[in-house]
């Protein structure tokens, strides 16, 4: 449709840019929600070093086992051994589940938001061109129809 012609005029493409605030916007929101889940996962990792310490030896062990959990690559290599520990690795897993999908949908959101904006304002300039083509054609009857009653007069 972008090469398509409306009342004589080519339709103007939509444009997919993002405003500088929403892109700030989308920026805070992705540091954020990231520095949140780093920090429940640290968190969560220090959890279970401490509830599990014959499985994980070591705090950075811990951090490692976090990591592979929450990036969903469960290696196997270091896994919690008792019950307090899996009900954390639960924790984190379901976590991790929920993390990225709305980290995805806040990005999305930002970028859907432009896109309809942008094409609001096209529709906008659309139906502004043809308020602008209707006046100027009434404008032309209004003419020819004095011009009509002057010449009966």
């Amino acid at each position: 449709m972008a090469n398509e012609q409306r009342g004589g005029r080519p339709v103007r493409p939509t444009r997919r840019r993002v405003s500088r605030p929403e892109r700030r916007w989308i920026e805070y929101a992705i540091v954020y929600v990231s520095a949140a889940a780093v920090a429940i996962a640290v968190v969560l990792a220090f959890g279970v070093w401490l509830v599990d310490p014959d499985a994980f030896t070591s705090f950075g062990e811990a951090i490692w086992w976090g990591i592979v959990t929450v990036s969903t690559v469960g290696y196997g290599d270091v896994t919690p051994n008792n019950a307090a520990g899996r009900t954390i690795a639960a924790l984190l897993i379901v976590f991790s589940m929920a993390f990225f999908p709305v980290l995805t949908g806040l990005v999305t959101s930002a970028l859907l938001s432009a896109r309809d904006r942008a094409r609001g304002e096209q529709a906008d300039d659309e139906a502004s061109a043809r308020q602008t083509e209707l006046l100027e054609r009434l404008r032309a009857i209004d003419e020819r129809l004095r011009r009509i009653e002057d010449g009966r007069s």
